[in-house]
């Protein structure tokens, strides 16, 4: 397992989950940074809906590690240059932060470029 990260190629599965935690963290203090007015907590019990958009309920981690589990182990990636075998092997410490994400990006309508195909 490897990761390509700043022109360096890491191999050491902590420094891997080290910095996918950064990452997300990151992730989190920049959407939370950019409009603090405008972000509101996400959780299970605190979507509101607005009456001219679809409603989608918050995802559980249940649901995300299932569909993790139903990837198949490819070392091959996408846009996010993440392969799926890395995705599987660290998916138990990146699963609260990317339900979070997941859910905060639902709630706030906010989707990623390569996303919206």
């Amino acid at each position: 397992m490897q990761l390509h990260y700043n022109s360096k190629t890491i191999n050491d599965p902590r420094v891997i989950s080290k910095k996918f935690n950064e990452y997300f963290i990151d992730t989190i203090n920049s959407i939370l940074n950019t409009d603090s007015n405008n972000v509101m907590k996400t959780s299970q019990y605190d979507l509101n809906t607005c009456p001219s958009s679809m409603f989608a309920p918050p995802i559980t981690e249940i649901e995300i590690i299932n569909s993790i589990n139903e990837l198949k182990g490819k070392f091959s990636s996408g846009f996010d240059e993440i392969s799926v075998v890395l995705l599987k092997h660290c998916s138990y410490l990146i699963l609260k932060p990317l339900t979070h994400i997941f859910n905060l990006s639902l709630k706030l309508g906010i989707y990623p470029d390569q996303l919206k195909i």
